[in-house]
């Protein structure tokens, strides 16, 4: 799929049960909450509850104030019971650091991994 000059995949696996989102070049916040809003829908569809997002190879072109209302949405989004989140992602990322713990608070459970093998193990382990 390709939204504002921006390129992401969006897949459901099926074996796994898992929708997988994976971002490539930069990431602005229109396109970031249209592909999140497109895998809340692909969950809520298909009555799965795990997903992985992929943002090793974007960058991430969104202030703290955007972070914030990116995070907002996965409050009232009528997500599957026992939502996971992983996400691949430079673990030093400032903005990430503020998305994960928005989400967080907001009951989500996320967590943050280097390796792709690793969060599919933790979010296959539910």
């Amino acid at each position: 799929m390709v939204a504002n000059n921006m390129t992401y995949k969006l897949d459901l696996n099926t074996s796994l049960q898992i929708v997988e989102l994976k971002y490539m070049g930069t990431v602005q916040l229109s396109t970031r909450k249209q592909a999140r809003d497109e895998v809340f829908q692909m969950c809520r569809t298909h009555k799965i509850s795990r997903a992985l997002v992929d943002l090793s190879n974007s960058d991430i072109q969104m202030s703290e104030t955007d972070a914030v209302k990116f995070a907002s949405a996965f409050r009232d989004a009528d997500l599957p019971v026992n939502y996971h989140l992983a996400c691949i992602a430079n673990p030093d990322n400032s903005i990430e650091n503020l998305v994960q713990t928005l989400i967080t608070i907001d009951g989500i459970n996320v967590k943050y991994f280097l390796d792709r093998d690793e969060a599919i193990a933790w979010l296959t382990a539910f």
